[in-house]
């Protein structure tokens, strides 16, 4: 999770954001809220997922409500997807607008996201 906070911050800092009426694009938001998906299901308060990926707490909530609203992204836009071990060790995958899917074998999670595709 630490190494997709580290991504997050870098990709915020190449892209020029976090300063004063800067806005993060689309690939960001989508990013934080997937990270906040993983980092709650791991435990962690909203507070600390959003000091890790260095951005407001309020901003961050509202990044996961918007996600969750339906405001992903279009049909044929590519958008980071991470896999992650799951609370029982087993594998995770965690879309960008915070869906989670666990307690496939590799095997059926490469076979979803072939069908995802």
């Amino acid at each position: 999770m630490e190494e997709l906070a580290k991504r997050f911050r870098r990709r915020a800092r190449e892209a020029g954001c976090g300063g004063p009426g800067q806005r993060y694009p689309a690939e960001l938001r989508r990013m934080a809220s997937g990270y906040w998906s993983l980092a709650s299901s791991a435990g962690q308060s909203l507070s600390e997922a959003a000091r890790a990926l260095g951005i407001r707490e309020v901003t961050l909530g509202r990044w996961a409500r918007e996600s969750v609203g339906g405001e992903g992204a279009k049909p044929g836009t590519l958008c980071e997807v991470v896999l992650a071990s799951s609370a029982d060790g087993g594998r995770a995958l965690v879309t960008p607008s915070g869906y989670r899917v666990e307690g496939l074998s590799l095997a059926e999670l490469r076979e979803l996201l072939s069908e995802l595709r």
